[in-house]
C-alpha cells in the first residue's frame, strides 16, 4: 500500500508516510531494576534517521528487530510510518493484508469511450480488516492474533504498547509489508536482558545500515530499455521510477520491473493529468467486497503485453496494473510496455500518488 503525507487517503495507505516517531531516549546506565520497564521498537525508520535518507526513500523494518524483556514486561512500538504491528497465533501465518474477494466480483467499469473493462467479472481485492482495524487485548501470550491496526488518524499515532505475561519468543510482524518482522523473546522473571540503552544502540547501527545502503542505490539506474519501479533491496524502499526518464524508437519497448527483494507494490498508469490524479485519488475505494482497492489500479487496462499510441480508451488510459515482488499474490514482477507512435508519455504509480512519475519519450 502507499503512504504520503499531505496527500489523499487512498494514496496516503504502503509505507512513504513518515509521522514524527523516535526511539524513546534513554540514559547510558540503567539500573538493574529496570530490566521489566517497557522495551521500545520503531516500526520504520526513526524519525531522526529518516531525515538523513535519501529523497524519496523509506526503511522499511524495526529498529530493533529483536528485543529481550523479562516475563510481566512490555514493549512499546511507535509508529514510524505507514505500518502495522501484528503478533499471529503461535505457529501460524497472519492472514494477508489484501485478498481477492471472489464473491464479490467487479463490475460496471467502462473507459472513456463506454467500453467494459475486460476485468469486469474478475474478483474485488478487499483490505482484510483484521489486519486494519486493532485487534486483540494487547497481551501477547500466542493463543490469539494481536494487533496494532492501521492508524488513520491526524497527527502521530499513539504508541502501540503490548505486554508478555510468560516467557516465550513471540515473531511479529508489518503485515503490510512483506519481510518485515522480528521478535520479542521474553525471559523469566530476574533474568538479565539488555538494557533498553543497549537495544537504542543496536537500533541506531541498524537504522545507520539502512541509511548506507538507500545512499548506495541511488547509484544504481537499470540499463538498457528497463525502468525500475523502486531501486530497493531488502529494507529500503524508493518511491520513484528509475530512470524517471526513458528514451526509445517508436515500435520499441519498455520493460516496468520491481526490484527482486522488494517490500511495496507499484503499478504504472499512463494518461491525461487529470485522468492520473482521480485515479490515484481513487486507489483505496469502496466496493461490493468492502474497502479495497480500485480496479483501474489492481488490473491491467488490456489482457497481455500493452501497445500504447497516446489513445488508448478514448484519453490514453492504460495501465500495468499492480506489480510486486511477493510470491503469495498472482501480480507480476514486471510488464512490458510497446509504443507505437511518437510523443511523450507520461505515467504514475497509483498506489504512491502523482509524486512517483516518469515518461517516456518516443522518437
Amino acid at each position: 500500500m502507499a503512504g504520503g503525507g499531505g496527500r489523499p487517503y487512498g494514496a496516503a495507505m504502503t509505507s512513504r508516510l513518515t509521522v514524527p516517531a523516535a526511539l524513546l531516549a534513554v540514559g547510558l546506565l540503567v539500573p538493574a531494576g529496570a530490566q521489566a520497564a517497557t522495551k521500545t521498537i520503531s516500526a520504520g525508520l526513526p524519525l531522526a534517521k529518516a531525515a538523513g535518507m535519501p529523497a524519496d526513500s523509506a526503511g522499511n523494518a524495526f529498529y530493533p528487530r529483536a528485543v529481550s524483556v523479562n516475563a510481566g514486561g512490555k514493549v512499546a512500538f511507535q509508529i514510524a510510518g505507514l505500518h502495522n504491528v501484528v503478533f499471529p497465533v503461535k505457529g501460524q501465518d497472519p492472514e494477508p493484508f489484501h485478498a481477492p474477494v471472489a464473491a464479490a466480483p467487479v463490475a460496471g467499469v467502462k473507459d472513456a469511450t463506454g467500453t467494459d473493462f475486460w476485468f469486469n467479472g474478475r474478483p474485488n481485492w478487499a483490505l482484510n480488516m483484521s489486519q486494519v482495524l486493532p485487534a486483540g487485548d494487547k497481551v501477547v501470550d500466542g493463543k490469539a492474533l494481536e494487533g496494532s491496526g492501521v492508524f488513520t488518524g491526524q497527527g502521530a499515532p499513539p504508541d502501540y504498547v503490548v505486554s508478555f505475561p510468560r516467557k516465550g519468543t513471540y515473531r511479529y510482524l508489518c503485515t503490510i509489508h512483506p519481510g518485515m518482522e522480528g521478535t520479542v523473546k521474553v525471559l523469566p522473571k530476574g533474568a538479565a536482558a539488555p538494557s533498553r540503552a543497549k537495544d537504542a544502540r543496536t537500533a541506531a547501527k541498524q537504522a545507520a545500515r539502512t541509511v548506507e545502503l538507500a545512499d548506495k542505490l541511488t547509484a544504481e539506474t537499470p540499463q538498457g530499455d528497463v525502468v525500475r519501479a523502486g531501486n530497493d533491496k531488502r529494507e529500503v524502499a524508493f518511491f520513484a521510477f528509475s530512470p524517471g526518464v526513458r528514451s526509445v524508437q517508436a515500435g520499441g519497448s519498455v520493460t516496468f520491473a520491481m526490484a527482486k527483494d522488494s517490500r511495496e507494490m507499484h503499478n504504472v498508469v499512463f494518461g491525461p493529468q487529470d485522468v492520473l490524479e482521480a485515479t490515484a485519488a481513487a486507489f483505496i475505494s469502496p466496493s461490493a467486497a468492502g474497502v479495497g482497492y480500485d480496479p483501474l489500479s489492481v488490473y491491467a487496462s488490456d489482457p497481455g503485453d500493452l501497445v500504447l499510441d497516446g489513445a488508448n480508451h478514448g484519453n490514453g488510459f492504460a495501465s500495468t496494473g499492480l506489480l510486486d515482488a511477493d510470491k503469495r499474490t498472482p501480480f507480476p514482477a514486471a510488464a512490458k510496455v510497446t509504443f507505437a507512435k511518437a510523443g511523450t508519455y507520461t505515467y504514475i504509480c497509483t498506489v504512491h500518488g502523482p509524486s512517483m512519475n516518469g515518461t517516456v519519450e518516443v522518437s
